[in-house]
């Protein structure tokens, strides 16, 4: 973590109001848009956006120095998300349409795609167990496989098996859809 951003979130823990607002223009969209791409509905992704900066606004104690505030923001936004999924599973009628907008990121190797494979891909995503739909969506992010372990609480080792699992289940899943 570079001294400018320990120096902001130092400030922010000792109740500086600037540094926290400075810290929510840095990092919500990153939370919405990881949000969003695993949950696929805007609306819920900024909800649960705003309800992980409230708790943190709340308790800025929530997060220890002994971890980078972004991989802790990852987890938080990652058990938050699974929470909600795990709410809408056990009330179907909440469900949201089929017809959303799909949104892949752009990641290294990603060309563009139109948007009836994106759709493809999401639907392949969504269909991984989630350790795997995790992976696959930290490295859409071009997050590091050295953080990426850090926010799932894994070795780097693991993060290799699991993306290696979940890119072979993605071709396997895609086999024959895309040309």
């Amino acid at each position: 973590m570079e001294q400018q951003e320990t120096a902001l979130l130092s400030q922010w823990r000792q109740g500086d109001q600037e540094s926290f607002d400075e810290i929510v223009r840095k990092y919500l969209p990153k939370v919405v848009n990881l949000a969003y791409r695993y949950l696929k509905d805007r609306s819920l992704a900024e909800d649960v956006a705003q309800e992980i900066f409230i708790k943190l606004y709340q308790n800025p104690d929530s997060w220890k120095p002994t971890a980078s505030f972004s991989s802790w923001l990852y987890r938080v936004t990652f058990n938050a998300c699974t929470d909600q999924w795990r709410k809408r599973k056990q009330n179907p009628e909440s469900e949201l349409l089929e017809n959303q907008e799909i949104s892949i990121a752009n990641g290294p190797d990603t060309l563009l795609i139109d948007k009836e494979t994106a759709q493809r891909i999401q639907q392949a995503i969504d269909a991984l167990p989630q350790d795997q739909k995790k992976i696959i969506l930290l490295y859409q992010e071009e997050t590091s496989y050295e953080e990426i372990a850090e926010i799932l609480g894994i070795s780097v080792k693991g993060v290799e098996r699991r993306l290696y699992r979940a890119r072979n289940k993605l071709r396997h899943l895609l086999k024959g859809t895309l040309a």
